[in-house]
């Protein structure tokens, strides 16, 4: 049984240790079994003395990855976990369950594929764009392997004509990049964000030596991800994004609204950067009369 980043942790009531001075371990009874882990005590003390006040899973990561590497993190959490030494608050796992039933992820690769094992609806990036969507969903995750800025600019128009929700995560050769969220007719879109890089670009050359959108569309906009990335750190940020979409499905705002996150490997804290509509795009121009806000003091989304 996995945790979630949103998870509250808690020490088994039914738990009781000792250290052994001889050899370095601890020697415990949980729910009336005896164990022995092979541990550090101090550690084992300075991650338990962090299960207090509530904290989620994610506090207690944020807490330690000041000392240890997230990988090391998550799997001493987890084997903790699995021996009942810590367990999670009990929460109403129905109606995630049926929240997480209208997202859809869409794309190929290592993240798609790890997100498949969170039990989300899948379907591949060549069968959408032959195909088109076959199931109704509220909300997509876009994950795309490897495509052109031709591909994702199509793509693009294609989940926009079906009025879908959609958050992209990909890697750009060098970091994850996770977001925005994408709210058709009410946020930026990602030829916006495209269109804006090019801008930026510009500004370097005359008007003569300008590139336009036709010179990058045979260019990788993502590539596959490479093996420097671990399977928990690609799980932690699905987790990351997942959470998100279902606290926004159920009003409460999101970290993704004008923001896009990236993520290198081995740092467990994001790198944030803030994105906007933009005019210089050909396709929606910036022209989104009814653009979300998130209200942090009433905590929900308004429309402007």
């Amino acid at each position: 049984m996995r945790y979630s980043l949103d998870d509250v942790a808690m020490i088994n009531q039914n738990y009781s240790q000792v250290v052994d001075d001889k050899i370095e371990r601890v020697i415990c009874n949980s729910n009336g079994e005896l164990k022995i882990l092979n541990c550090n005590p101090n550690i084992l003390e300075e991650v338990l003395s962090c299960i207090t006040d509530n904290r989620t899973f994610r506090d207690i990561e944020t807490i330690l990855a000041v000392k240890y590497s997230l990988d090391d993190i998550i799997e001493f959490l987890q084997i903790l976990l699995d021996e009942r030494i810590l367990i999670k608050k009990q929460q109403d796992i129905k109606s995630t369950e049926v929240e997480k039933s209208n997202i859809l992820v869409i794309g190929g690769g290592e993240i798609f594929e790890t997100l498949k094992k969170m039990d989300l609806d899948t379907m591949s990036l060549e069968k959408f764009i032959i195909d088109g969507l076959e199931k109704e969903h509220n909300f997509i995750i876009l994950t795309p392997n490897q495509v052109s800025y031709k591909d994702i600019i199509e793509i693009n128009k294609k989940l926009h004509r079906n009025k879908k929700k959609f958050i992209p995560i990909y890697f750009d050769g060098v970091k994850i990049v996770v977001g925005p969220l994408i709210i058709p007719g009410k946020t930026l879109c990602l030829e916006c964000i495209i269109s804006h890089e090019l801008k930026l670009l510009n500004k370097n050359f005359t008007k003569e030596e300008q590139l336009k959108l036709d010179n990058i569309l045979k260019l990788n906009f993502s590539y596959s991800l490479n093996s420097k990335f671990s399977h928990n750190e690609i799980q932690y940020i699905g987790s990351f994004v997942l959470e998100d979409i279902l606290k926004f499905e159920c009003g409460k705002g999101s970290q993704f609204l004008d923001n896009k996150y990236l993520y290198e490997t081995g740092n467990i804290k994001f790198q944030k950067e803030e994105v906007w509509p933009t005019t210089y795009c050909d396709f929606c121009h910036g022209m989104n009369r009814n653009y979300i806000i998130f209200n942090s003091e009433k905590m929900n989304i308004e429309d402007l």
